[in-house]
C-alpha cells in the first residue's frame, strides 16, 4: 500500500495536530470563541478546496461563508490579536480539519472512506501516544466518573461518530 505514508500524514494532521492545538488553545479562550473558531473549518476546507483541487462553489455556497461572525466574535475577546497567530490557539484545529479533509480527497478515489478513516485516526493516536508519559499512572488514580467520562467521549461521538459518517 503505497499510499499509507500520504493517508498517515493526514491522520496525523486532522486527528494528532486538531486535538493537540484544540486541548491546548481551550486553555486561553472562552468555550464559545473556541467553538465558533473551531467550526470555521467548512470555511477553511471550502476554501483549500477552490485553491489546491480546483473545486467550484456555487454563488450560495460563498454567500453561506462568511468571516464575519468569526471577526465580531474574536473582536470581543480581550486577546483577539493572538486567536489567529498564537501557535496552537483555537485557530488552528480547523486549519488542521481542512488540511485532513483536502488532504484525503486524492485518496478516497482508490480507498473507501471506511479505509482512510480507519487508517487516518490510527495514525494520529500513536502519533500521540508520543505525550502519553505517565498516562498509566494518571489513570490508576482517576476517578471513575473522569474514566466513564473519556471512554464515552471516545467511543460515542469519537469513533462511532467517524465510523458512521455517511460513505
Amino acid at each position: 500500500m503505497h499510499d499509507m505514508p500520504g493517508i498517515a500524514l493526514t491522520g496525523i494532521v486532522g486527528i494528532s495536530v486538531y486535538n493537540i492545538a484544540l486541548n491546548t488553545g481551550e486553555i486561553s479562550v472562552s468555550a464559545g470563541v473556541a467553538s465558533f473558531l473551531v467550526n470555521t473549518a467548512p470555511i477553511i476546507t471550502a476554501l483549500f478546496a477552490f485553491l489546491l483541487l480546483h473545486e467550484r462553489l456555487r454563488l450560495w455556497g460563498w454567500i453561506g461563508i462568511s468571516f464575519v461572525g468569526v471577526t465580531v466574535t474574536a473582536s470581543g475577546h480581550e486577546r483577539a490579536s493572538a486567536l489567529i497567530f498564537e501557535p496552537c490557539s483555537c485557530s488552528w484545529p480547523p486549519l488542521a480539519q481542512s488540511i485532513y479533509f483536502v488532504g484525503q480527497k486524492p485518496y478516497l478515489r482508490r480507498y473507501s472512506a471506511f479505509q482512510c478513516t480507519t487508517y487516518a485516526i490510527w495514525s494520529g493516536t500513536v502519533f500521540l501516544l508520543l505525550f502519553s508519559a505517565g498516562m498509566i499512572r494518571e489513570v490508576q488514580f482517576a476517578s471513575f466518573n473522569a474514566t466513564l467520562a473519556t471512554v464515552y467521549l471516545g467511543v460515542f461521538p469519537g469513533a462511532i461518530g467517524y465510523v458512521s459518517w455517511p460513505q
